[in-house]
């Protein structure tokens, strides 16, 4: 199987809300685009680098241990942020990866996106929307 990749936005949601408040500019929200982010089944989340974290502003909330392909680490989690893939968007939780590593989208980011992958084709599909009852495979 290949790799898919996608381009994302990501935004912190405080900065948003503060925006909404006229507390700070909407020049002032903390927000980037990335491409060509790992599709990643394999994480649950958004995954970002710590120093990608640190941009955003994002404030940490949880420490936990989780099981890698190695055995085990300790991850940090950090509050949500929107995030946007092409035109949908909901909020996320994010969990930080070591410097330098590569973001990752993970499977419940996708699926709350409506977005399913076409793993012969190396792309993702955005599932049609129905009323009331979510996403539904075409």
């Amino acid at each position: 199987m290949g790799r898919i990749y996608i381009d994302i936005e990501v935004t912190n949601t405080d900065d948003l809300a503060l925006a909404s408040r006229e507390i700070i500019t909407p020049d002032q929200v903390r927000h980037f685009r990335l491409e060509n982010v790992l599709v990643d089944t394999g994480a649950t989340t958004l995954c970002l680098p710590a120093e990608m974290i640190r941009r955003l502003g994002l404030t940490r909330f949880q420490e936990e241990e989780v099981a890698i392909a190695t055995g085990t680490a300790k991850i940090r989690s950090f509050e949500s942020v929107k995030l946007k893939i092409g035109e949908r968007s909901t909020t996320v939780d994010v969990m930080e990866l070591p410097e330098g590593a590569e973001p990752l989208l993970g499977a419940v980011s996708m699926q709350r996106l409506g977005i399913a992958l076409d793993v012969a084709g190396e792309s993702v599909q955005f599932l049609k929307v129905s009323k009331g009852r979510g996403y539904l495979r075409i």
